[in-house]
């Protein structure tokens, strides 16, 4: 299942304050159980990319893989806004230059290019200082792609999988291909983290579950319902938006999520070859009990 429509309103309507949860716990769990350095990091279903920019912010060498093409977009257009953000204001000029003055479109192509103006001031043979920022930031990199299937990607120290993007694959058949294909794609001692919705949340909370947000221009309507296989819910997601004419057009998209009991997941986990698991809940709150929202999996190879 792919994000269309939902794409470009995704930021809005979700809570942003979650990500900065994801980042802890990555950070977390790599003092923790890493056994190599963790640099070069693969951010699977990443969506808009606001966990692979903040990795990237932080030091990591993010790639950013999504099967959507439409969340990709917006993941690059955010990461250029963000580079946009750290520049000095020169730096910014000379990104921007072209024969006929300031062209704001070539300057998005040349920070796709080089990722960070100090990249391209290099690469033109500029002498000046470089961007402020450069010497803490990773590279940052955005592919579109099946996370089934990771054999052409260089390997990485640390693949990550979050907001509940696994419970997307809904045939176990898959599931299993992606643990097979990161592990494959992992170095040695590199981590795997992810996570899924519980057992409990899928058929306790989901099911009649509601959320509608508006504002001005938009109205999100969200409904989730039972679905026909145990532990699967369907989504349905409802977006009227304002176009130039003051109209408001009806984009409606349905979203399919399955979460597997714990045992799977800890048997094939094991079968693909992890050397330690560890399963914690809510954004490693502590050990998983009986009402937790997500399951989160820590696993090295």
């Amino acid at each position: 299942m792919t994000f269309k429509k939902f794409a470009e309103v995704y930021d809005e309507v979700m809570d942003q304050s979650v990500y900065a949860d994801w980042l802890s716990f990555t950070k977390k769990n790599i003092d923790s159980y890493a056994k190599r350095p963790i640099n070069n990091c693969l951010e699977l279903a990443c969506g808009t990319g606001a966990i692979a920019r903040m990795l990237a912010k932080d030091g990591f060498n993010v790639v950013g893989l999504d099967l959507s093409e439409d969340m990709l977009a917006v993941a690059r257009e955010k990461a250029m806004i963000d580079s946009l953000e750290e520049l000095e204001d020169w730096e910014l000029l000379e990104i921007l230059k072209g024969e006929d003055g300031v062209d704001l479109a070539e300057g998005f192509k040349a920070l796709d290019d080089w990722n960070l103006a100090s990249s391209a001031s290099e690469a033109q043979g500029s002498s000046k200082k470089k961007s402020k920022n450069k010497s803490t930031s990773g590279t940052l990199e955005w592919l579109q792609g099946d996370m089934c299937d990771l054999s052409s990607l260089n390997k990485c120290d640390m693949v990550t999988l979050y907001s509940d993007s696994l419970c997307y694959l809904t045939d176990f058949n898959q599931t299993k291909q992606v643990f097979k294909t990161v592990y494959d794609c992992l170095e040695e001692g590199g981590l795997f983290l992810f996570d899924v919705h519980s057992w409990h949340q899928m058929t306790e909370v989901f099911p009649g579950y509601q959320y509608n947000y508006t504002v001005d221009d938009l109205a999100f309507l969200w409904q989730s319902y039972e679905y026909e296989w145990p532990g699967s819910v369907e989504h349905v997601v409802q977006m009227f938006i304002e176009d130039e004419d003051g109209k408001f057009n009806r984009f409606e998209e349905v979203h399919v999520e399955r979460t597997f009991p714990m045992d799977d997941y800890l048997r094939e986990l094991k079968a693909v070859g992890f050397d330690f698991i560890d399963v914690q809940e809510n954004f490693g709150e502590g050990p998983v009990t009986a009402d937790a929202s997500r399951w989160f999996f820590v696993c090295r190879k």
